[in-house]
């Protein structure tokens, strides 16, 4: 299963997003993730990238409710789950598609990306993948190692 979690710039809230792959059997976790968001004066949000993979304190209350939300939703395939956590943890969004945060997890798993997205595809994910180290990345998919 993957997971991401996301950093919005307010003292007491984090936004977060879990990344994982569903083909009917159970959701495989690609990482936790953190996204950077930067709140311009007028409001509005803007993306800057983000870390991965990261280990917050609630990473097993952010994937668990990841993991409901593709079920509820009847996701299949690789998904992003975006979830901001301060006192409770919401689902803010779902990207039923590769975004981004791919490019820092693929950096830095030790199985090849495309053959776990083909062999999930195909019902033939592994039950877990390795990850080792951990990279920033930005919006536009570059990759520094941390």
């Amino acid at each position: 299963m993957s997971g991401q979690a996301l950093k919005v710039r307010t003292p007491r809230t984090r936004r977060g997003n879990a990344c994982e792959y569903y083909s009917g059997n159970p959701p495989l976790l690609l990482a936790v993730n953190r996204q950077d968001i930067a709140v311009a004066d007028d409001g509005s949000f803007q993306y800057l990238g983000g870390e991965t993979p990261i280990h917050p304190d609630r990473e097993e209350e952010i994937v668990d409710l990841a993991v409901r939300a593709m079920n509820v939703l009847g996701c299949q395939g690789y998904a992003g789950i975006d979830v901001i956590a301060g006192d409770h943890i919401y689902v803010v969004d779902v990207n039923p598609r590769p975004t981004t945060s791919l490019v820092g997890i693929a950096a830095v798993m030790e199985e090849e990306i495309a053959d776990i997205l083909i062999r999930a595809s195909h019902g033939e994910a592994p039950a877990d993948v390795h990850l080792s180290g951990r990279v920033r990345f930005d919006k536009d998919g570059r990759i520094a190692r941390v």
